[in-house]
């Protein structure tokens, strides 16, 4: 494993105030983590603790489970007082925490996969739970079900175009955690709401330090004005991400443009009014709706392209508020891309 604290003198690149390094000796199946150093001053939004691991927030992979421990958090838990998260905890966290795998998605087969393309007036979305949906369903084999071949079995797919649905919308999939009041209670998160990887834990702060707060507190949270030990909450999940930053948006749109060109499948944002604040409000045109409008990943034509439907496009929308950049669809050209 990596271990970043000890080679201080490993991350000396540095460009537009983000620290970076190229290892060439990385390949695929590497496991690793960040520590990084700083200041511990939470009145100031900054809480640095060169003892806890944390997960690379752009990693494509991660192995291993999360072992709920006092030792995750900057600050000792069990004191009592309305101070406690300003006192730092010294307990190395690397033995509960997991870790980051290096991964070749370049390689990422999608089997031919085409979008449907339904337009979107046409289109009826299924939100639903990946494992419950067919975990008890006799119809898909024993071996299969709960898991994503359940899900592309012809008996769901069967079922869901009986009843109309032309997509599906699957709850979050990505690694998540079990909050530590439900493992206690030897229960699980159903619903996989605390992800971690690409999105940050859901938690304020007096939550553990495992990716977001350790990296960089102050720059991924939006922070009450009077006093930066505290979080903004405009999700009702204990924190709102800093979207007032450019390499926050960065991450944003990194991440739906990671799903789209990787897997073809499109990702999105929940609470995503959250994401267009400016200063309190949410702002029509904040810098959120500027980047996914020019973004090519997302949108990328002027005129509709429904082909596929052997009706030569017909009976779909023709009035886009899109711009395809001068260049309708693909394209080599890196002054578009």
């Amino acid at each position: 494993m990596i271990d970043f604290n000890y080679s201080p003198n490993i991350l000396l690149e540095q460009t537009h105030h983000i620290w970076h390094v190229y290892l060439p000796d990385f390949e695929p199946g590497q496991i690793y983590a960040y520590r990084i150093d700083g200041r511990y001053d939470p009145c100031n939004g900054h809480r640095f603790n060169v003892n806890k691991l944390l997960i690379d927030p752009y990693t494509r992979a991660i192995i291993g489970t999360l072992e709920w421990d006092d030792s995750l958090f900057g600050y000792d838990i069990h004191d009592s007082s309305s101070g406690k998260d300003l006192k730092f905890n010294t307990v190395n966290s690397a033995a509960f925490m997991p870790k980051c795998v290096v991964i070749d998605s370049g390689n990422f087969n999608s089997g031919g996969d085409i979008p449907p393309n339904t337009p979107f007036h046409e289109t009826i979305i299924y939100e639903l739970h990946l494992k419950g949906f067919t975990k008890l369903n006799q119809k898909i084999p024993e071996e299969i079900r709960g898991t994503y071949a359940g899900i592309a079995h012809p008996k769901t797919i069967e079922y869901l175009k009986n009843i109309g649905i032309t997509a599906v919308e699957l709850m979050p999939v990505q690694h998540f955690i079990t909050d530590r009041y439900l493992k206690e209670r030897d229960l699980t998160n159903y619903w996989g709401s605390h992800t971690i990887g690409f999105f940050c834990i859901r938690c304020n702060e007096f939550g553990p330090s495992l990716s977001f707060k350790g990296i960089d507190n102050k720059s991924y949270y939006r922070l009450t004005e009077q006093d930066q030990r505290y979080c903004f909450d405009y999700t009702g999940t204990r924190n709102t991400l800093n979207c007032q930053l450019p390499y926050i948006l960065r991450l944003i749109m990194d991440s739906l443009r990671y799903w789209i060109c990787m897997s073809t499948v499109p990702g999105k944002f929940d609470l995503a009014a959250t994401l267009a604040r400016e200063l309190h409000a949410v702002d029509r045109l904040s810098a959120v709706f500027d980047i996914i409008h020019q973004d090519p990943a997302t949108v990328s034509y002027n005129e509709k392209h429904n082909e596929m439907n052997g009706e030569n496009s017909l009976g779909s929308e023709s009035r886009n508020r899109s711009w395809n950049c001068n260049v309708e669809g693909p394209t080599d050209d890196l002054n578009i891309n």
